[in-house]
């Protein structure tokens, strides 16, 4: 058994939150996540996460703006961070540190990484992806609400995104570049089995789930827009309007890493994207990237470049 919205087709819209656990109980937290669980199958199914017959005196148990509307094709996901099982100071809260994935660990800081402390880390991941924006945001907002409620959790940070394209066809980023090319197949079990899905080696419970890695890629657009575009297809090593490999004509034409041009330069240069994460640079490892664009609006009071990207969760069997 997978957890949905991971080989899932992409829906148009995703909502992605991480929490904090304030409490050290596990029996809380283990409620929690039972509650939660119940919540997820109730509202992936169209309905509210809880029943509405409540007294007028008092709260009600859903928000309820998603009424009407269906599960538009929700799923949720979550995630356990290492924070979870043990702190970076080496508490084990809950009894979990014996069964943490050797593989579950914190990233290194990456060469140009700017992380703001507000939107990094967290103890639990949700994601929600449906073809309603509100749908995607309304699973989120009434699991943080219980973690609230119960006084277990509390929202860390939250992230809305959208994707659109051609039905059949990559879709698009912010930039222009079709992404998402060179994923393996999803429809392929072995393939997933090989990239994707963890065996359980070490600790049992992990047998079918994946390690996710959330990354925030703010882009300064209006810098990008105003970029040549041989210099924008070098920097992705694809045609920008074909997403072909540059020197081919086709988006699924193989990549050619050794190409040269008639002056013996590299046709795909070195620290081109395609390069770079290339399998046939990476020990033959792939990666399932299940890329969402975002737009945070804009306030030139606080921040001279308005808050756009690519928020890319990148799925692994570690």
């Amino acid at each position: 058994m997978h957890q949905a919205g991971i080989v899932t087709p992409q829906q148009s819209h995703t909502y992605m939150a991480a929490l904090d656990v304030k409490t050290d109980s596990r029996d809380e937290l283990v409620a929690l996540l039972r509650a939660w669980t119940q919540a997820a199958a109730r509202m992936t199914r169209g309905d509210t996460a809880a029943a509405l017959a409540t007294p007028d005196d008092q709260p009600a148990p859903d928000s309820a703006d998603m009424l009407g509307l269906g599960a538009s094709g929700l799923t949720i996901t979550f995630g356990f961070s290492p924070g979870l099982f043990k702190r970076s100071e080496g508490r084990d809260r809950f009894g979990l540190a014996a069964r943490r994935p050797a593989a579950l660990v914190d990233l290194p800081r990456f060469n140009g990484d700017q992380l703001v402390p507000e939107k990094t880390g967290g103890d639990l991941m949700t994601q929600a992806c449906a073809n309603d924006a509100r749908v995607a945001f309304h699973a989120v907002h009434q699991l943080a609400r219980m973690g609230t409620i119960a006084n277990v959790t509390t929202i860390r940070w939250g992230q809305a995104g959208f994707l659109s394209g051609p039905k059949g066809q990559t879709a698009r980023n912010l930039m222009g570049f079709k992404d998402g090319t060179n994923n393996p197949p999803t429809a392929q079990r072995k393939a997933m089995s090989q990239f994707v899905w963890a065996d359980g080696a070490d600790v049992v419970w992990m047998k079918g789930g994946t390690y996710t890695v959330v990354r925030r890629i703010r882009i300064t657009l209006e810098h990008w827009d105003t970029m040549e575009l041989g210099f924008q297809e070098q920097v992705f090593g694809r045609h920008k309007y074909s997403g072909a490999p540059i020197g081919k004509k086709n988006e699924f034409d193989p990549v050619d890493l050794d190409a040269v041009d008639k002056d013996g330069n590299t046709v795909i240069a070195e620290n081109s994207h395609v390069r770079l994460s290339n399998h046939m640079t990476n020990s033959g490892m792939q990666i399932l990237r299940r890329s969402y664009s975002y737009n945070d609006g804009t306030n030139f009071y606080i921040e001279r470049w308005p808050p756009r990207g690519i928020r890319r969760p990148s799925m692994t069997r570690g």
